[in-house]
């Protein structure tokens, strides 16, 4: 009996990997940002500097009072990415803006940012942070980010994104076994 050994490569879609920026615990505090302000986690392990083809798909928030919440990504330089998120939500869960497409831009650094639509009883679920972990500016969230000062506070607000494995088609090897008898597929080898 004899037995070919075919080599395969078999061309599958390129993965797609999913990560977060922002904190993503719910807290166990409860507050706004100062003066109902947006408030912009600054602190460089909760921020993210973006890598290529990166997209930011959705934003989550953990509000401890139903009411609607400002949401929004900026750069570092104060520049909102897309546009800012208006989202009524539920109290004690996490929250989700609808499915968003915001392409970044490799190697620029992002903060996710939340304020209390200017109501300084809507609340959001926080932990004591360091003393510069939130940037605070004095106007709700807009289409630019300006810091006025800053909170010892984590709010548990975070960003979603995906980037693709590099576009294109990542090769996948299989062997094949060929002899006389039954066709079988396990683990990657077909055999005959």
């Amino acid at each position: 009996m004899k037995k070919l050994l075919i080599l395969l490569i078999l061309l599958l879609p390129a993965s797609t990997f999913a990560g977060t920026f922002g904190y993503t615990t719910i807290g166990g505090n409860s507050g706004t940002p100062n003066f109902g302000a947006c408030g912009e986690t600054i602190l460089s392990s909760l921020s993210h500097t973006a890598g290529s083809g990166e997209t930011v798909t959705q934003i989550s928030f953990y509000p401890t009072q139903t009411a609607t919440y400002d949401v929004a990504v900026y750069t570092d330089s104060g520049s909102i990415l897309g546009s800012r998120q208006i989202v009524s939500a539920t109290a004690n869960q996490w929250n989700n803006t609808n499915a968003l497409s915001f392409a970044m831009t490799n190697g620029t650094l992002y903060h996710v940012a939340i304020d209390s639509n200017n109501n300084s009883n809507n609340l959001i679920a926080y932990d004591p942070g360091g003393s510069s972990d939130t940037s605070i500016s004095n106007t709700p969230c807009s289409n630019s980010y300006s810091g006025a000062g800053f909170e010892s506070k984590d709010y548990s607000v975070y960003a979603t994104y995906t980037t693709s494995g590099g576009g294109g088609s990542t090769p996948t090897h299989a062997t094949v076994s060929l002899t006389s008898g039954n066709f079988n597929f396990s683990s990657g080898t077909i055999t005959m």
